[in-house]
């Protein structure tokens, strides 16, 4: 198996300047610097998301080809009703299994989950899917 290789993150901004280059795809850029462009997008999304400070917003859409406007209706969005049952639902997961010393599986957990009273809707394929 061939060893990963590692960029620095003067590299990576580089490769991301590179990115939102108008008229440029991210693709060509990967090409030219002998890399996936997953793993390019996937350096702008980070940048985007992590390094707000170290590129502007503008900029960053641009490389990830998103309007600027969707990208701050979303940050700004609060988050979905599913959204908070499932991160209430996880609390409630990590208590079980910490409660258990870890042994709960999924069926049990899904058991213990009933019995608390905990429901999801079907759809969401968590605790009364069977």
């Amino acid at each position: 198996m061939a060893n990963r290789r590692k960029f620095s993150d003067e590299y990576k901004r580089e490769a991301v300047r590179m990115a939102t280059q108008l008229g440029v795809k991210k693709s060509q850029i990967a090409d030219e610097l002998g890399i996936n462009a997953n793993l390019l997008g996937r350096w702008c999304k980070d940048y985007l998301t992590n390094g707000g400070s170290a590129f502007p917003v503008r900029m960053m859409c641009r490389c990830l080809r998103v309007s600027p406007s969707g990208y701050c209706g979303w940050h700004d969005r609060p988050a979905s009703l599913r959204k908070q049952a499932n991160e209430r639902l996880l609390v409630r997961i990590r208590s079980l299994h910490a409660e258990s010393d870890g042994v709960f599986g999924s069926p049990r957990m899904r058991d213990e989950l009933r019995y608390l009273g905990e429901t999801q809707p079907p759809s969401c394929g968590s605790v009364d899917a069977e």
